[in-house]
């Protein structure tokens, strides 16, 4: 995964791990922070304010990749490296984990125990 602001804005590109091989282009308007799912064939990224989604299928000499979705759209935290995502997609690829932007934000949680907790609030079997 590259990112190349080469075309005058930051786009995604895939390119070839080892080996022979042209990249492919996969952010079509724009494309910044790309987070792959653990499955590997999703590849998410941030466009502004919108957190897309778009899959992608790879043969021995070729690379898909589908149409951009929509997973998201708010305004949430960007950080000073453009590339690099603060955010992640859970385990199963259907939640999304991102830094929310609060710039009226006064004070700071501190969670202590955070895995002890649910531990003593929920029966065991």
């Amino acid at each position: 995964m590259d990112a190349s602001d080469e075309s005058g804005q930051f786009q995604l590109y895939l390119t070839p791990l080892e080996g022979p091989g042209r990249k492919s282009q996969v952010s079509t308007d724009c494309g910044t922070q790309p987070v792959w799912s653990r499955n590997g064939k999703e590849l998410f990224y941030r466009v502004g304010t919108k957190t897309v989604v778009v899959a992608v299928t790879t043969t021995a000499t070729e690379v898909r990749i589908g149409p951009q979705t929509v997973v998201s759209e708010s305004q949430y935290a960007l950080g000073p490296a453009i590339a690099l995502a603060n955010y992640d997609v859970s385990a199963d690829g259907q939640r999304l984990v991102m830094v929310k932007d609060e710039l009226r934000a006064n004070s700071v949680k501190v969670v202590l125990n955070l895995f002890e907790e649910p531990k003593a609030t929920v029966p065991a079997k």
